[in-house]
């Protein structure tokens, strides 16, 4: 192509696919779901989301077929993704929140902020206090 041609020139329209996925994003999310999990946790909750009588994907409004009409995997690989951080056996206790301050956490990017884990109790912050 020259630098004069426009790129749509090459689009082309095709029916809309029935699937949005494929081989390599169930290996990327079983390889994130392993990462946060057990195999068995991983296993039970892939197999359990958007089913009848499952767990609805947090992440996104993916229609859900009727009954009898679902995949037995039946989500996008964000979902997969934001459900396993749901799940995750990774834990944040108090002694976390003694470690790192407030201003320390606030630096901390989303994703590292993730990666700690789930709270395992409330937490609070007392007024004028650096840390939770």
């Amino acid at each position: 192509m020259s630098g004069n041609e426009d790129p749509s020139d090459d689009l082309k329209v095709t029916p809309p696919k029935t699937w949005a996925t494929g081989v390599p994003a169930v290996a990327h999310a079983l390889e994130y779901s392993l990462g946060q999990t057990s195999p068995r946790r991983t296993a039970l909750t892939l197999l359990n989301i958007n089913q009848a009588k499952g767990i609805d994907c947090p992440g996104c409004a993916w229609p859900e077929p009727a009954p009898g009409k679902r995949h037995l995997n039946e989500y996008c690989e964000n979902g997969a993704k934001h459900i396993n951080d749901e799940a995750t056996s990774r834990r944040v206790t108090p002694d976390f929140f003694r470690e790192h301050s407030i201003a320390e956490l606030d630096g901390k990017s989303d994703y590292w902020l993730n990666q700690q884990g789930r709270l395992t109790e409330p937490m609070v912050k007392r007024p004028g206090g650096t840390h939770y």
